[in-house]
């Protein structure tokens, strides 16, 4: 019963943490608008506004623990193809969103 639970958990935090922390991309933000606007020159600035790097090793390293996650518990816990599936979905906005406003 505890172990269900724990892995309910690990569903659940995999299913926010990742995708807020990608979203808000903190140093992006204090680039932008913290020191772009201190900077003495446009290269400078411009600099300031690039992207952050975007590899898709990454994402599939992030889809492939999702995957492992849900066969590994599949047989204690059934739900879990349901919240991967759930959380394949949210990871494959967040990646759109990100990949056409964020890098």
């Amino acid at each position: 019963e505890h172990l269900i639970k724990a892995v309910a958990a690990i569903f659940v935090a995999e299913m926010f943490t990742a995708p807020i922390v990608q979203a808000l991309f903190i140093p992006g933000i204090i680039k932008m608008h913290i020191i772009a606007p201190r900077c003495k020159h446009q290269e400078g600035m411009n600099q300031c506004f690039t992207g952050a790097r975007w590899e898709l090793g990454e994402r599939y390293t992030n889809m492939m623990k999702v995957l492992f996650l849900c066969f590994f518990f599949s047989a204690l816990f059934p739900g879990a193809f349901a919240l991967s599936a759930l959380l394949l979905l949210i990871h494959f906005e967040m990646d759109k969103f990100c990949l056409m406003r964020v890098w």
